[in-house]
C-alpha cells in the first residue's frame, strides 16, 4: 500500500508540475494590442502590446512569423517606461502596460500580403494581416529577371528544329509572356505610386518561364498499328463511303486491321517535351512522325485518319480535311511521312490514329489478325506473369506473417495466457495432483472452467504438460541458417587439394 501511496502522489506532483509548465505566466490586456497595416519591405514592425507579467523568466523569447526574435529582457531595456520589477530572473509587474514594439528589431521581408504574427515561448500573443508594399528597386530587378530567364528559353530553342521550335513556342506561350512583360515594363516605367509598383510585382510573380526543356521519351520508328477500340466506322462511312451493318462492327473493324497489315508499314517515332522550372519538371509537348509505306499499289483511295486531340499541329500542309471531331489525310503517294504535335497527355501507343480505304474496299472475315492473335496472347502472358508475380509475393508475405507469429508463440504466447507465473504454476500443480489421483482430462478441464480458468489456458497447460506442441509447427530457419553458414565456413577452411 505504501508503494501505491507513493505511486500515486509522484503522478499527483508530475501533472501539477506539467500544469505549471504549460501555463503561461503573462495575460493580455484588453484591447490587446494594436500595430500598423502597411510596411515597406525591411521596415521594422511598430506597434505595442498591452499586457502583465507574472514571474515570467526574463530569457522567454518573442518570436514572430518573419524568423525576428529578442528576449524578453531585451524588449524591456528597449521601453524605458515600462515599470517593472525582477526576481530570480523573473519579470513581474502589478498592472496592464503598453509594451512597444518599434525597437524590437522586427523586421519586415517579401512584398505583398502577410499574416503576421507575435509569439512569446512559443504561445500566440495576435496575428494580424499586414501589407508589405514593393519597392521601386524590387520591381526593376524582378523585371529583368524575368527578362533574361525569356532570352535564356527563347535562345535555348533556336538551337531546335524548326517545328519542335514552333510547337514548343507556342506550348510554352512565348509571344504571350513576352507580349505581358512588354505591357509590365510600361506600366513600370509609367508607374508613380507604390500601389502601382506593387500591383506590377504582383502579375510578375505569376509569369512562369521554365529554365530549359528537355526530350524526356522517346522512340524511334516503331512499327505502328492503332488500338482497335480507336477504330471509328461511323467517321469511315462519312469519309469514304460505303456502310456497315449494325452488330457486325468487330468484324468491320478486324477487317481494317487485317487491311493494314495487307498493305500498309507503319512507323512512328514519338519525342515528349518537358518544362523544367525551379521545383518541377512538367511534360507541354509530344510531337509524333508517321511513316507510312505501300508494300503493293493500291488503286483506290485510303485515308489518315486522327482525331482531333489538344493543341493539335501540322509540320505543314497534307491538305487535312476536318469532319466533325476528326481530321483525315488521303494516302496516294506510295510513301508518306507525316509529322504533327499536341499538349495531349497521350503515348504512341493510345494515338487515336487508324489507316483504312472506304468500307466497300474491305473483305470481310471471321479470321482475327496476326496482330490482335498477338497482341491477345502478349496480354494473356502479361495476365499470367501479373498472376504468377502476385502468387509470389503472397507467398513471400504469408511466410514472413508466419515466421513472426511463429516467434510470438514461441516467445509470448504464454506470457499473453498468464500475465502471472504464479497462475501458471498454480495450475499445473492442480493438474500434477489431479493425474496422481488418476482423474480423467474431461474431469480436469471441467473443475479448472468452473474454477475460472478458460479454455485457451487449459489446452495450453494440458498439452505443455505432456510434452505437446504448445504453439504453430515450427520452421527452423536458425538452425537452417547455422548448417549453411558452418557449411560454408568448413569450405573455406578445407585446405586445396
Amino acid at each position: 500500500m505504501g508503494e501505491r501511496k507513493l505511486k500515486h502522489l509522484t503522478i499527483f506532483l508530475f501533472v501539477i508540475f506539467l500544469v505549471g509548465f504549460v501555463s503561461a505566466e503573462f495575460e493580455m490586456g484588453s484591447p490587446s494590442h494594436s500595430i500598423l497595416q502597411e510596411y515597406t519591405e525591411g521596415e521594422v514592425i511598430k506597434g505595442w502590446i498591452n499586457i502583465s507579467f507574472d514571474n515570467e523568466p526574463n530569457s522567454s523569447l518573442f518570436k514572430d512569423s518573419f524568423g525576428n526574435s529578442i528576449t524578453l529582457l531585451e524588449l524591456l531595456n528597449e521601453n524605458s517606461d515600462f515599470i517593472y520589477n525582477t526576481t530570480d530572473g523573473n519579470v513581474s509587474n502589478s498592472s496592464f502596460q503598453r509594451l512597444y514594439l518599434d525597437n524590437g528589431n522586427f523586421l519586415t521581408s517579401g512584398s505583398g500580403n502577410h499574416t503576421y504574427q507575435l509569439n512569446l515561448s512559443n504561445i500566440e500573443i495576435f496575428s494580424e494581416n499586414i501589407t508589405i508594399l514593393a519597392e521601386i528597386e524590387d520591381v526593376n530587378a524582378t523585371l529583368q529577371e524575368k527578362q533574361e530567364e525569356l532570352e535564356d528559353i527563347k535562345n535555348e530553342l533556336e538551337k531546335l528544329e524548326n517545328f519542335s521550335k514552333s510547337s514548343l513556342t507556342s506550348a510554352l506561350n512565348i509571344k504571350n509572356i513576352e507580349a505581358e512583360l512588354n505591357n509590365l515594363t510600361s506600366a513600370y516605367e509609367n508607374a508613380s505610386t507604390e500601389e502601382e509598383y506593387d500591383e506590377i510585382l504582383s502579375n510578375l510573380s505569376k509569369i512562369e518561364i521554365p529554365k530549359n526543356v528537355s526530350i524526356t521519351t522517346s522512340a524511334d520508328a516503331i512499327t505502328f498499328y492503332p488500338q482497335k477500340s480507336k477504330i471509328n466506322l461511323y467517321i469511315l462511312e462519312s469519309i469514304g463511303g460505303g456502310s456497315y451493318e449494325s452488330g457486325e462492327e468487330d468484324k468491320y473493324k478486324n477487317s481494317v486491321l487485317a487491311w493494314q497489315q495487307e498493305n500498309i508499314d507503319a512507323t512512328l517515332t514519338f519525342k515528349e517535351f518537358s518544362a523544367n522550372y525551379e521545383d518541377s519538371e512538367i511534360p507541354v509537348l509530344r510531337i509524333f512522325e508517321l511513316g507510312l509505306n505501300k508494300k503493293k499499289d493500291i488503286n483506290y483511295d485510303s485515308y489518315i485518319i486522327l482525331s482531333e486531340i489538344d493543341s493539335l499541329e501540322f509540320k505543314q500542309d497534307y491538305n487535312q480535311i476536318k469532319i466533325q471531331d476528326y481530321l483525315y489525310i488521303k494516302f496516294t503517294e506510295n510513301t508518306k511521312t507525316i509529322a504533327f504535335s499536341t499538349t495531349e497527355n497521350i503515348s504512341f501507343s493510345e494515338l487515336p490514329l487508324f489507316l483504312a480505304p472506304g468500307l466497300n474496299e474491305l473483305v470481310l472475315s471471321d479470321e482475327i489478325p496476326d496482330i490482335l492473335v498477338s497482341e491477345e496472347e502478349t496480354e494473356k502472358e502479361s495476365k499470367w506473369l501479373t498472376f504468377v508475380l502476385i502468387i509470389v509475393l503472397l507467398l513471400i508475405i504469408g511466410f514472413v506473417l508466419y515466421l513472426v507469429l511463429q516467434t510470438w508463440y514461441k516467445k509470448k504466447y504464454e506470457r499473453y495466457l498468464f500475465k502471472n507465473k504464479n497462475d501458471l504454476y498454480n495450475i499445473v500443480t492442480y493438474i500434477h495432483h489431479a493425474k496422481e489421483k488418476n482423474m480423467d482430462n474431461k474431469k480436469i478441464v471441467d473443475n479448472l472452467r468452473k474454477a475460472g480458468w478458460s479454455y485457451e489456458q487449459i489446452k495450453y497447460v494440458m498439452r505443455k504438460y505432456v510434452g505437446k506442441r504448445t504453439g504453430m509447427y515450427e520452421i527452423p530457419v536458425g538452425k537452417i541458417l547455422k548448417k549453411k553458414n558452418e557449411k560454408g565456413n568448413n569450405l573455406r577452411r578445407s585446405p586445396p587439394k
